[in-house]
């Protein structure tokens, strides 16, 4: 974490002060080799973001001689690995030691733009953790693969393939059933608004299916780029789930705006009063 060198002592590690010695007579002075004054550092969560991770979203560093040192702790090495988070790592809090530290945290906009905080403080101490928002402009809040594979017309396909560059919609629903049609209709209503976007929408059921989405009453009704797709083997809703920290896997319908860099800027599972117009609001932020 800290690049400290270190040795282990009757089963703890300690710091090891090679400027201990005296260069002459190489006999230990006052200046012994032992360990930094400790604290507890304990981070709350006060952000939007259920887990925030380290290095994605906030960094601490410790401040020495007027100079930041980043602490290094363990990084995503794979899909299955999360890495370093608020939650494993510092909601219970973590030793480190004494001194002045920076807690630095990064909100990133669909545009480009950071959000940026800094809070200095000493440890022992109790800090809290939040992510600046623009209520104004759109936050990338996940990621999702836009090479996924997806069934179209009993041909598998990559949502990439299907909806060129840039953003898209993409809706797991279950058809015939509520409130997915609920939702569905909601979207329907705000279908010219949506064509305008120029923004395509995958509508995807959850399991390939017989039936046809295109027998629903709404599906008329939705814009002329409505892909109808299906799933295979559930793994964009597993995906969708894992990354979004969806709880219920079960629950439909889920809808997710993301682009095919792989950012996801809006997420909503189950059905919310004003579906449509929160979509077409986060569309013109675009």
């Amino acid at each position: 974490i800290t690049g400290k060198i270190q040795y282990m002592k009757d089963g703890d590690w300690r710091d090891a002060d090679f400027n201990g010695y005296d260069d002459q007579s190489d006999k230990k002075t006052k200046k012994h080799m032992g360990e930094s004054p400790k604290g507890k550092l304990v981070i709350t969560n006060q952000s939007a973001m259920a887990n925030p991770k380290y290095y994605s979203h906030f960094t601490i560093s410790k401040i020495e001689d007027g100079t930041t040192l980043l602490m290094n702790f363990e990084e995503q090495l794979s899909a299955d690995d999360e890495g370093t988070t608020w939650e494993n790592t510092f909601k219970d809090g973590i030793t480190l030691d004494a001194g002045v530290y920076m807690l630095t945290t990064g909100t990133r906009l669909a545009n480009g733009n950071a959000l940026t905080t800094n809070r200095f403080f000493r440890i022992e101490t109790d800090v809290i953790l939040s992510l600046r928002e623009n209520r104004n402009s759109v936050s990338v809040i996940g990621n999702f693969d836009s090479e996924s594979p997806i069934i179209v017309n009993g041909e598998q396909t990559t949502i990439l393939k299907q909806t060129g560059r840039g953003y898209y919609i993409l809706g797991i629903i279950a058809p015939l059933e509520e409130p997915s049609n609920h939702a569905m209709r909601d979207i329907a209503k705000l279908s010219a608004e949506l064509q305008r976007s120029g923004r395509p929408m995958i509508i995807i059921r959850p399991t390939e299916e017989k039936s046809k989405l295109q027998s629903i009453d709404y599906v008329q009704a939705l814009p002329e780029k409505t892909i109808f797709a299906a799933d295979i083997d559930d793994n964009i809703k597993k995906a969708i789930c894992k990354e979004m920290k969806l709880a219920n896997d079960r629950q439909l319908p889920i809808f997710i705006i993301a682009d095919t860099f792989n950012r996801i800027v809006f997420c909503q599972q189950g059905y919310t009063i004003g579906l449509g117009e929160q979509i077409a609001d986060i569309l013109k932020k675009l």
